[in-house]
Order: C-alpha cells, then structure tokens, then sequence
C-alpha cells in the first residue's frame, strides 16, 4: 500500500470512530434524560463532550497515522506524552461537565482555564520534541552519506593492496585509507550534513574518484598517475576536514 492510500485508511478508521464515539454522547443523555430535563446547559454539556471526542480522536488517528510504515513523522518517542496530555485533559474536562453542576457558569471559565493550560503543556512538549529531533535528519536518499563513500574506498583499497606491492601504490592506498578514515570518524552521518552544498559537491568527486580508481593499472602504472590519484586523495582528505569543521561552528 503506497504512502497516499494508507494515509486515506488511517483518516477514515479514525473519523469512523469519532462518529461512533459522537453517536454515544449525543444518544445517551437523550435516552437518559426527559426532555423536560434538558436545559440550555444541557445541550452546552452535550456539544463540549463532542469537542472532547474531536480531540481524543485526532490523537488516536494521529497517533496511527504516525506509527504506519512508509510515514515518517519524527515523533514516534514524544506519543506517550502526547497521549498522556490529552487522555488527562479529556477526563478531567469530562468530571467537570459531570460534577460541575453547582459552578454555574464558573463551570464555563473553568474548562476554558482547563483547554488553556494544557494547550500550552502541549505547546511546551512540543518545543521540547522539535528540539530533540534537531541534527538527527537523515541525509537524503539521493546522496551518499559517509560510511557509503569510505565502502567504495575501502573496495578500492583493498584491491590495490592486494594486487601490487609497487611503493607508489603503497603510498596511495595510505592516502585513500586517510580519506577513508575521515569519512568514518569526522564527518556526522545525520542532520545538516545532507543541506551543505559542499557536500553535494564533495561527494560527485569522490564519486569520480572511485570511477577513475577503477581503470588505474596495478601491473605497471606510470608514476606520474599514481602520483595525481594521491594528491586527489589527500585533497578530498582536506575537504571532509574542512567540511566537519564547519559543521561545528555553523548555527542550526
């Protein structure tokens, strides 16, 4: 099931449990109650209950919504909170439609004192959600992070090592394997490092890096190439060390 249709049954799974859940709240104070019974604040009672029903249902297929494959929300660690806050607020706002009777209209300001305060609790959970998240973003499908760039090296490495004992071959795989390194140890592997244009241009060069790799003779390669393969390696060595650099001074 793709993303837009899952997201579809989630939407009508919940709003066909606040249908039913509204259903019982309106249906069973009229069973329960005459209708000589039913004043105005009656039905004020009635329609704030079907507001508690909109609020509890909107986390419930929130929640789903959040936990479905293929939906990323980022806030699968802060539902329980979330969860907690909002059962809270429905049934302490429930027991003062039920036991508010003798507060008159002060029944009124305390429920809107009661909605305020836990807007804001929610407000507060929330900053400290988006907060958490910050820097853990992961780097877009489309380029590769680090540790798949220092895999491609380390195929590349591996094969030179293997198949020549040239010095000059030697030397350069001391320089893929410090590249290497750099992209295993200092560049991050989530967060801003996927936004930095720097890093979409880093990794087009590595990427052509390792194709050139590819077609360098380990028999006899001349000099003056292996020569030019180090020096690419330990420019790019430089340009992952500066890239992490500024990283660390850069605000979020």
């Amino acid at each position: 099931m793709n993303q837009p249709a899952e997201r579809q049954s989630v939407g009508r799974a919940a709003f066909a449990g606040y249908l039913i859940t509204a259903f019982a709240v309106l249906a069973m104070p009229l069973f329960l109650l005459a209708p000589e019974q039913r004043s105005v604040y009656f039905w004020y009672k009635v329609a704030w209950m079907e507001f508690l029903s909109v609020v509890v249902w909107l986390y419930l297929g929130g929640a789903i919504w959040s936990v479905t494959p293929a939906i990323g929300k980022g806030i699968l660690g802060a539902l329980s909170g979330y969860g907690l806050l909002v059962f809270c607020y429905a049934g302490m706002s429930f027991l003062l439609v039920l036991l508010g009777n003798g507060l008159g209209r002060g029944q009124w300001v305390a429920q809107f004192g009661l909605l305020l305060g836990f807007a804001l609790l929610y407000v507060t959970l929330d900053f400290a959600r988006v907060g958490a998240v910050v820097g853990t973003e992961p780097i877009p499908a489309e380029i590769r992070a680090p540790l798949e760039l220092a895999a491609m090296l380390r195929l590349h490495e591996d094969r030179l090592l293997t198949s020549s004992s040239e010095a000059g071959i030697r030397r350069l795989c001391e320089a893929i394997k410090v590249l290497r390194e750099r992209l295993q140890y200092s560049l991050p592997h989530v967060g801003r490092l996927g936004q930095v244009q720097e890093y979409h241009d880093f990794v087009r060069q590595t990427e052509a890096f390792c194709a050139d790799l590819q077609g360098l003779p380990v028999d006899s390669p001349e000099q003056g190439t292996v020569d030019r393969f180090r020096d690419i390696a330990t420019r790019l060595a430089g340009q992952s060390e500066q890239i992490a650099s500024s990283l660390k001074i850069r605000p979020s």
